[in-house]
């Protein structure tokens, strides 16, 4: 496949980063002082397994956000997405699925309600569906039934270069 754009975000959001490491921090240190000093944490501590539990989750929370990433790629034949680790194969739109492409800015509090992962239900795309990490510039995709996919962009002007170009050859 020639490929005409490509970029991968990740979840880079500083304060969540720094509550979620700070509390798995308290918990290690918790676990630590309760599970191999004997010694409980706190006035009310809880049980040893309630200990572990909350650790665990806490750990797959931080694996899991460190992993999430949204790789886009734009070809002469198609554009292509894949959230990871929520998607195990990468999505694939043809450019004849495609009745309009646009790069447009957007305000994500006014349209989604924010940022992430929007209109998601049985592995189908809804008819307003959004794939973002962060910032406000978005390719959006309008498909002939009517439905759209908006797919955020740290480079707006490379990918509508790559839009452009993909569709004079088509």
């Amino acid at each position: 496949m020639n490929v005409l754009f490509q970029e991968q975000q990740r979840f880079a959001n500083k304060f969540f980063w720094t509550v979620s490491l700070l509390l798995t921090c308290l918990f290690v240190y918790a676990f630590i002082q309760q599970v191999i000093f004997h010694h409980p944490f706190g006035h009310k501590p809880m049980t040893t397994r309630g200990l572990i539990s909350a650790l665990f989750f806490l750990v797959f929370i931080n694996v899991l956000f460190f992993n999430f990433k949204l790789r886009t790629t734009i070809t002469k034949e198609a554009i292509l997405i894949r959230l990871s680790p929520f998607h195990i194969f990468t999505k694939k739109f043809e450019w004849n699925q495609v009745f309009e492409i646009v790069v447009r800015e957007y305000n994500p509090r006014i349209e989604y309600s924010g940022w992430g992962l929007r209109g998601f239900k049985n592995n189908d795309f809804q008819k307003s569906t959004e794939k973002k990490t962060k910032k406000k510039w978005a390719i959006e995709l309008i498909f002939h039934n009517g439905q759209n996919l908006l797919i955020g962009t740290f480079h707006p002007v490379e990918a509508q270069n790559a839009i452009n170009l993909a569709k004079s050859v088509q």
